[in-house]
């Protein structure tokens, strides 16, 4: 295969996918969106991605691709090509790969989507020469991936694990979707700060998470607390993080992190004052580039080769 040749990207989410063809440099050719109906079987679903996809090629005036990149919002089996636990209940348990490469033709990689929001960034973003990166993304949901010395590292489930279930309140009364009690997800994703947002302004039909954090920029101080305590939560399971796998350089992506230095300078002060001083002193704490497409462009990376000096020796 050449190694010049595009390759496809698909980015499923809970409510829609994106779907790109993305060049070995890391440009967006060409992106849709499709939505993500549960109610319909997985090869309806899938037929329904790669269709756009067609579309877009013939657009484009795209022949061939070098591969197709799928990231998925839950556990992986890469040894099934499939996934489960994920927002997208009609495609757990589906054997996507096999499925997917018998309709395209092509060879076909899945990944997690926070891993692959990693992998993007590593490649292409604020990852670049890191030995040890790590990207949080604050969404719907948290998800952590960690790239070190170049590869995705998984720890359970084809993943980082369930890491954004971290208990940061265990005393707390709220809970995540799955269920947790004072979790990471259940006081910092962005589900829980628009649920705060709204009943701050009396359960308003304005639950945006951008209403919020402009509010917290013209001086509601209200809107700034929400903010704060989540830099709090979000902070203190990072120093737990950065104990565990010691990055050299800590990513945010993700809605949430739109609050921009709002949320990170805060979230710096708490790395600062609870984490060990050794694993403090090596990190450094950024927000993400390529913002709402990495996914999608994470997704197409597994398709080309790495390059020689993303291969970073300890």
């Amino acid at each position: 295969m050449k190694p010049d040749l595009p390759a496809l990207g698909i980015d499923v989410g809970g409510g829609s996918a994106k779907i790109g063809i993305v060049s070995p440099a890391g440009d967006v050719l060409g992106q849709d969106t499709v939505a993500s109906d549960s109610a319909v079987f997985a090869s309806v679903l899938l037929d329904r991605y790669l269709e756009a996809a067609r579309h877009m090629q013939t657009l484009l005036g795209i022949k061939q691709l070098c591969g197709i990149g799928i990231g998925l919002p839950g556990h992986i089996d890469f040894a099934k090509g499939a996934t489960r636990l994920g927002n997208v209940p009609a495609l757990d348990e589906f054997p996507i790969v096999e499925y997917v490469s018998a309709k395209s033709g092509n060879k076909v990689y899945i990944e997690n989507d926070a891993t692959l929001a990693a992998v993007a960034e590593h490649r292409y973003g604020v990852g670049q020469g890191s030995n040890r990166f790590l990207t949080v993304a604050l969404g719907t949901g948290i998800g952590v991936g960690f790239i070190e010395n170049g590869k995705p590292v998984h720890t359970a489930n084809g993943t980082m694990g369930d890491i954004g279930h971290v208990i940061v309140d265990p005393t707390g009364k709220r809970t995540c979707r799955q269920g947790c009690h004072g979790c990471l997800e259940s006081v910092a994703s962005a589900l829980a700060l628009e649920d705060r947002y709204q009943a701050l302004r009396g359960n308003s039909d304005d639950k945006r998470l951008s209403s919020l954090f402009e509010s917290a920029r013209a001086g509601d101080l209200e809107c700034g607390q929400i903010i704060q305590e989540a830099a709090l939560f979000i902070g203190a399971a990072l120093v737990t993080w950065m104990h565990i796998f010691a990055p050299d350089r800590i990513a945010f992506a993700g809605g949430v992190s739109a609050a921009g230095e709002d949320l990170l300078s805060p979230i710096r002060k708490t790395v600062t004052r609870l984490a060990m001083a050794d694993y403090a002193s090596r990190a450094t704490i950024l927000r993400a580039k390529l913002g709402s497409q990495a996914g999608l462009v994470g997704a197409a990376a597994l398709c080309f080769p790495i390059q020689h000096n993303e291969r970073v020796q300890p």
